[in-house]
């Protein structure tokens, strides 16, 4: 890079990431997020691990909250897959 030059940094790509660590294929997929986000830094990933957590408030505030995307692999607490429909995240 040339003097004076300065790289612009990566925007932060924000995941909210609801895995079910309790299941090996739960640890699995966590692992393979982990292997992706190695290669693809850009990524902030938060973890949520309990259903009782991921609610359909959850959901409906995401964008808000200035996530980019959900990646699920539970269900969450009641309602919280009809709201994840409903998303634009």
């Amino acid at each position: 890079m040339k003097p004076g030059k300065h790289r612009r940094a990566a925007r932060q790509i924000k995941i909210l990431a609801v895995v079910r660590i309790s299941k090996a294929s739960g640890r699995d997929m966590l692992s393979g997020m982990f292997r992706f986000i190695e290669q693809n830094p850009s990524w902030q990933l938060h973890l949520v691990q309990y259903d009782s957590e991921f609610t359909a408030d959850v959901v409906r505030r995401a964008p808000a909250d200035g996530f980019d995307g959900i990646v699920v692999t539970s269900p969450g607490a009641k309602g919280t897959l009809d709201a994840d429909r409903k998303s634009v995240v």
